[in-house]
């Protein structure tokens, strides 16, 4: 089993089962939130940097999911034994795995290597836009062609410091009354509380989670349960899925070296995909996305 880089996740496999699936956990709640199969059965999984991709090995050889989207985005095989362990490269683009007969494999996970590197591309603006919108897409697939593509992309740092924006602070006291008014006798009150705090968006959810759990009264715990499942609705995780991706385009491009290229190849934005991150994570503490920045950072920092 490993956990997420950021804690909130497990993922477990059973090593001595040929039909146990790879099982994704939330950890705070232990809910279950998805099950993949893996034929033959898994010997290990490993989260990518950024825990936005889940590696699992075993038989029949290397499976990548999308975490974001709960789905299969890649398949490697190639070894002639079982394979034994796998581990990602610290900037996410390659994953090694390692065999029973002592072979060691090399796997291009973004599609997109060109004699060991990322090629750079040119966009124009019709051509970012429509990666843009497709970094928000359902299909997992789509959105991780998008992603590395958009990595690789000239002028991208520019492009996504327009598009981002910290998430809004929101000050302790108000949001602690806004929670307070969702239980007032008044009618017109809780409505408006309800709606002022739908219209904070995800910042307000681990304050909701707390008012849901915590000792509430009926009325209370169930318009924080409406406003956690608008949070999770179709929109809402729309965008959550393209801001994370967009944090990790910009961890990409903050990799790469000052006036130069990255290992990896083509990212060329170095200190200014930095500076646009430490922007960001400057944003709502407790938000998600204000979390993902600043891991983003931190793994910069250490690489």
């Amino acid at each position: 089993m490993t956990f997420s880089p950021d804690g909130a996740l497990l993922a477990t496999c059973n090593t001595g089962s040929a039909t146990e699936p790879v099982h994704l956990w939330d950890v705070a709640t232990g809910a279950s939130l998805a099950r993949w199969p893996h034929a033959g059965g898994a010997q290990a999984v490993a989260f990518a940097p950024d825990g936005q991709l889940l590696a699992a090995c075993g038989h029949q050889g290397v499976v990548v999911w999308d975490v974001l989207a709960r789905q299969e985005i890649a398949r490697f095989t190639g070894h002639l034994a079982a394979v034994k362990c796998i581990g990602w490269a610290p900037d996410g683009q390659v994953l090694a795995s390692g065999a029973g007969d002592g072979a060691v494999m090399l796997w291009d996970v973004t599609g997109r290597w060109v004699d060991g590197r990322l090629p750079p591309a040119r966009l124009d603006a019709k051509a970012m836009e429509q990666l843009w919108k497709a970094l928000a897409s359902p299909d997992a697939v789509a959105a991780h062609a998008a992603r590395w593509k958009l990595a690789a992309a000239d002028g991208v740092v520019d492009y996504l410091a327009q598009r981002l924006r910290p998430v809004e602070r929101i000050e302790a006291e108000r949001l602690k009354k806004l929670l307070t008014d969702l239980d007032a006798a008044d009618f017109a009150v809780r409505e408006r509380a309800t709606q002022q705090l739908a219209g904070l968006g995800q910042a307000t959810a681990p304050a909701l989670k707390k008012a849901f759990t915590a000792d509430a009264s009926a009325e209370a715990a169930d318009r924080a349960r409406q406003l956690l499942q608008r949070l999770a609705g179709d929109a809402a995780l729309s965008e959550r899925r393209r801001g994370l991706r967009a944090v990790a385009i910009l961890a990409s491009q903050g990799g790469a070296s000052q006036g130069g290229a990255s290992q990896g190849g083509a990212s060329r934005g170095g200190p200014r995909a930095r500076q646009v991150l430490d922007v960001l994570a400057q944003g709502a503490p407790e938000a998600e996305l204000t979390q993902a920045e600043r891991a983003a950072l931190a793994r910069l920092e250490r690489r």
